[in-house]
Protein backbone atom coordinates (compact mmCIF):
# COMPACT_ATOMS: atom_id res chain seq x y z
CA UNK A 1 0.00 0.00 0.00
CA UNK A 2 2.77 2.02 0.76
CA UNK A 3 4.58 1.73 -2.31
CA UNK A 4 1.07 2.54 -3.93
CA UNK A 5 0.74 5.89 -2.55
CA UNK A 6 4.20 6.58 -3.17
CA UNK A 7 4.11 5.87 -6.94
CA UNK A 8 0.71 8.54 -6.82
CA UNK A 9 3.30 10.90 -5.27
CA UNK A 10 5.14 10.65 -7.87
CA UNK A 11 2.79 10.94 -10.08
CA UNK A 12 1.38 13.94 -9.03
CA UNK A 13 4.37 15.58 -8.55
CA UNK A 14 3.66 19.27 -7.93
CA UNK A 15 0.00 19.08 -8.86
CA UNK A 16 -0.47 17.88 -5.10
CA UNK A 17 0.06 21.49 -4.12
CA UNK A 18 -3.13 22.23 -6.55
CA UNK A 19 -5.68 19.78 -4.99
CA UNK A 20 -6.43 20.54 -1.53
CA UNK A 21 -8.50 17.08 -1.44
CA UNK A 22 -5.84 14.82 -3.15
CA UNK A 23 -3.25 16.17 -0.64
CA UNK A 24 -5.15 16.22 2.31
CA UNK A 25 -5.92 12.16 1.46
CA UNK A 26 -2.65 11.40 0.70
CA UNK A 27 -1.15 12.74 3.90
CA UNK A 28 -4.24 11.35 6.28
CA UNK A 29 -3.24 7.54 4.55
CA UNK A 30 0.47 8.02 4.81
CA UNK A 31 0.02 9.15 8.40
CA UNK A 32 -1.78 6.53 9.47
CA UNK A 33 0.46 4.07 7.61
CA UNK A 34 3.14 5.40 9.66
CA UNK A 35 1.68 5.25 13.37
CA UNK A 36 1.15 1.05 12.23
CA UNK A 37 3.09 -1.40 14.31
CA UNK A 38 4.99 -3.19 11.65
CA UNK A 39 8.17 -1.56 11.11
CA UNK A 40 8.30 -2.13 7.58
CA UNK A 41 5.27 0.01 6.78
CA UNK A 42 6.87 2.60 8.94
CA UNK A 43 9.60 2.45 6.98
CA UNK A 44 7.91 2.78 3.81
CA UNK A 45 5.39 5.90 5.08
CA UNK A 46 8.96 7.34 5.52
CA UNK A 47 9.88 7.26 2.46
CA UNK A 48 6.13 8.08 1.09
CA UNK A 49 7.01 11.54 3.73
CA UNK A 50 10.49 11.94 2.11
CA UNK A 51 8.53 12.51 -1.62
CA UNK A 52 6.04 14.09 -0.54
CA UNK A 53 8.06 16.98 1.11
CA UNK A 54 10.21 17.59 -2.23
CA UNK A 55 6.38 18.46 -4.01
CA UNK A 56 4.17 20.20 -1.20
CA UNK A 57 6.68 20.52 1.94
CA UNK A 58 4.87 23.82 3.43
CA UNK A 59 1.61 21.38 4.14
CA UNK A 60 3.84 19.33 6.51
CA UNK A 61 4.55 20.06 9.52
CA UNK A 62 8.32 19.73 10.10
CA UNK A 63 9.14 20.21 14.04
CA UNK A 64 6.48 17.78 14.79
CA UNK A 65 8.22 15.57 11.67
CA UNK A 66 11.44 15.49 13.00
CA UNK A 67 10.00 14.69 16.65
CA UNK A 68 8.67 11.63 15.22
CA UNK A 69 12.32 10.94 13.04
CA UNK A 70 13.87 11.32 16.47
CA UNK A 71 12.48 8.71 18.10
CA UNK A 72 12.87 6.02 15.47
CA UNK A 73 16.64 6.57 16.36
CA UNK A 74 16.01 5.22 19.39
CA UNK A 75 14.53 1.83 18.00
CA UNK A 76 15.71 -1.23 18.08
CA UNK A 77 15.14 -1.55 14.53
CA UNK A 78 17.79 -1.25 12.43
CA UNK A 79 15.70 -0.29 9.19
CA UNK A 80 13.55 2.47 11.22
CA UNK A 81 16.41 3.89 11.95
CA UNK A 82 18.01 4.00 8.76
CA UNK A 83 15.18 5.28 7.16
CA UNK A 84 15.12 8.31 9.58
CA UNK A 85 18.43 8.89 9.35
CA UNK A 86 17.76 9.75 5.61
CA UNK A 87 14.45 11.36 5.88
CA UNK A 88 16.70 14.00 8.61
CA UNK A 89 19.26 14.15 6.36
CA UNK A 90 16.68 15.15 3.13
CA UNK A 91 15.10 18.01 5.59
CA UNK A 92 18.96 19.34 6.23
CA UNK A 93 19.79 19.26 2.59
CA UNK A 94 16.95 20.97 1.50
CA UNK A 95 17.54 23.49 4.45
CA UNK A 96 20.75 24.37 3.06
CA UNK A 97 19.75 24.89 -0.10
CA UNK A 98 17.26 27.49 0.51
CA UNK A 99 19.88 29.74 2.67
CA UNK A 100 22.71 29.44 0.12
CA UNK A 101 26.01 31.35 1.44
Amino acid sequence: MCQIIDAVITILGPDIQESTRTRTLILDIVRRLASEEDEGIRVEAIRCIQHFLMFAPEHIDVPELITQFRTHLNSSRRPLKLASIHALYQLVQKDALLYPR
